[in-house]
Order: structure tokens, then C-alpha cells, then sequence
């Protein structure tokens, strides 16, 4: 592969330089001028330069040959640490780009944002479930289920005036809770455990009064 030559962006004019073109005749001075800008752009060497526009422009030609040398070694430098750090390729002093989401497809575009986002999905952990108290026919439910001694409304009422909270800490499993309860002495001094789970009030039993007091 033929390394592409890379031009330098200008050529700075020393204030030397600038004295030498202000002391010139203004013919001399815009002839050497013009020299010295068309062998920057174009390369080319004046025909018909003599005398002092002559000197002048050779004291310019080998700046400009000096600062483009700079340059050409900086680019290759530059070069060099691209592709130590990217890997070798067809660098020309950048990174080499395999794939980008410029011109693509809608269709592509939208595939590669999805697979990112399903990527980024399954990178992050799931949310914990908020906790929702359970309403008493739910409780109710699940004593029964258990043949459980808790009394519901008792349950739901000692936690609401907790915030269900489990010591310090929120509750996250009512269910668990209720398995926890049933250990409590209460249900045997309310008589419920005695009676089994076939005794587990309904709403319509609360409704002389208060059936539990912590």
C-alpha cells in the first residue's frame, strides 16, 4: 500500500521574512510573493526570477520545505500510535471505521438499536416488586387455605398500625408474614387456635366491634 502524502495546512511567515518583502522594490516584492505561493500550492519553480525576488524566494522555498517536512513526520507519527492502538489497516492518520450508523438502512439502524437495547436490558438487574398490602379477603384466603389459626382482620390491622413494617425494615412478603404470625400466642388466647381454621372470621364478624387490640 502506497502511503497517501498529506499536505500542511499553511506555512507561517516569519517576521524576518516580512521585513525582507517590505524593504523589496513592490515588483520584486509581488514577484517573489507569487513564487512563493505557487510553489505551495503547486509545487512549481519560477522561470523567470532574478535578483533579489530570486533570493527571497529561495530563503521562503526552504521554510516552506522545513515546516512541510514537520509535518510529514508528525502525520506519520501520528499514524503509528492509531494504529498501535487500533490495529493496522488503511488508517491515513485516522482510526480505521468498520461500521457506523451513518447511511444505514432504516431497517439495519433500527435491528442494531434494538439488539443495544435489549444488551443494555439484560445487563441491568430486574426492579424489586413493590409491595402492595394484601386486602383482608386475600388474607382470609390464604389462612384458609393453610388451616391457618390467624384471625385476618387482626393481622391487617396490627400491621396498618406498623406501616407494615417488619421491625425496621418494610415487609415484602405478607404471605410470609402470615406464616410467621401464626406462631403468635394471641390466636391462643383469642381461642381461635382451638378451633381450627374452620373458625377464620369473615368481614361480616368485625362488624360489632374490635376484635383485636395490640
Amino acid at each position: 500500500m502506497t502511503d497517501v502524502k498529506h499536505e500542511a495546512p499553511g506555512f507561517m511567515t516569519y517576521r524576518e521574512a516580512a521585513i525582507m518583502f517590505s524593504l523589496m522594490p513592490e515588483g520584486d516584492a509581488a514577484r517573489a510573493i507569487k513564487a512563493t505561493c505557487d510553489y505551495y500550492l503547486y509545487r512549481t519553480l519560477p522561470a523567470n526570477l532574478t535578483g533579489t525576488a530570486q533570493q527571497v524566494f529561495k530563503i521562503m522555498k526552504a521554510d516552506i520545505d522545513r515546516n512541510n517536512e514537520k509535518y510529514q513526520k508528525i502525520v506519520a507519527r501520528n499514524k503509528k500510535n492509531i494504529e498501535k492502538r487500533w490495529g493496522k489497516g488503511d488508517t491515513a492518520g485516522i482510526p480505521v471505521v468498520t461500521q457506523s450508523n451513518t447511511n444505514l438502512k432504516p431497517e439495519t439502524l433500527n435491528s442494531k438499536l434494538k439488539t443495544q437495547s435489549q444488551s443494555c436490558e439484560a445487563a441491568t438487574p430486574p426492579r424489586a416488586k413493590r409491595f402492595t398490602p394484601p386486602t383482608l379477603a386475600e388474607v382470609q384466603a390464604y389462612v384458609a387455605e393453610r388451616h391457618s389459626a390467624v384471625d385476618p382482620q387482626s393481622f391487617i390491622d396490627f400491621y396498618e398500625a406498623k406501616g407494615w413494617m417488619v421491625g425496621k425494615t418494610p415487609m415484602k412478603d405478607w404471605k410470609a408474614a402470615c406464616r410467621n404470625a401464626e406462631n403468635w400466642e394471641r390466636w391462643e388466647k383469642c381461642g381461635t387456635r382451638s378451633g381450627g381454621w374452620s373458625s377464620v372470621k369473615t368481614s361480616a364478624d368485625y362488624a360489632g366491634g374490635d376484635f383485636f387490640n395490640d
